[in-house]
């Protein structure tokens, strides 16, 4: 069996650990490029490899999408615009740009890296105006049904602001299939920082490679 994953984190490579394709897309980014641009490039993408599929492996190939933070969002968008994805990776992911989560006024010390300022800053230059906050497609949990979504993990840290986001408990009620892996100790975008963070990216690593085992 053949698996191929749409993945946005340049530079990461989990193939070997995973017996599968990855695919880094480059959409083009803000603040040049807004809302829905970039949104929009990772879903041709996306649809160009499920269309063109045997290129890579054959036709029983399972194609899934992942993404941390932003790019956890938009591969939970791909999976509500695209039907046929069989499953999907969201690491820390910002589904709601409009929430305060007790997470985020708990860790807003620069040690957290992505204070609120921070944070506010990359909502603006991603988007056009406030009222885009309030997309379905930018923000995944205004989505009007959460049905017939592929198998989701999520990978979530101990220190992020983002901690107390909502949208597993959203699919847990729609009867979505999930697993939560809590990777205790570390801070938003950690997966990005395997020199500082080695065990708990090995710890993610090892988490991605069961869940695609089992898809």
């Amino acid at each position: 069996m053949f698996m191929h994953t749409i993945w946005d984190v340049r530079g990461c490579s989990l193939e070997i650990s995973t017996n599968s394709i990855w695919f880094s897309v480059e959409y083009r980014l803000s603040p040049e490029y807004k809302y829905p641009i970039w949104l929009n490039d990772c879903i041709e993408v996306t649809k160009y490899i499920i269309e063109n599929k045997t290129l890579y492996g054959e036709t029983s190939t399972k194609v899934g999408v992942a993404g941390d933070s932003a790019g956890g969002a938009i591969a939970a968008v791909i999976c509500h615009t695209l039907k046929n994805i069989d499953f999907q990776i969201l690491v820390y992911p910002l589904t709601n740009m409009l929430a305060s989560f007790p997470s985020s006024k708990r860790f807003t010390d620069v040690q957290y890296g992505l204070i609120p300022i921070l944070r506010h800053w990359f909502n603006d230059n991603a988007i056009r105006d406030g009222n885009d906050m309030r997309d379905a497609r930018v923000s995944v949990i205004f989505q009007s049904s959460f049905t017939g979504l592929p198998p989701c993990l999520f990978i979530v840290a101990e220190l992020d602001p983002l901690l107390d986001d909502k949208y597993q408990k959203l699919l847990d009620k729609a009867g979505i299939k999930t697993k939560l892996v809590l990777i205790k100790g570390v801070i938003h975008s950690f997966f990005h920082l395997p020199g500082i963070f080695p065990k708990s990216c090995q710890q993610a690593v090892e988490a991605i490679r069961d869940f695609v085992a089992q898809v």
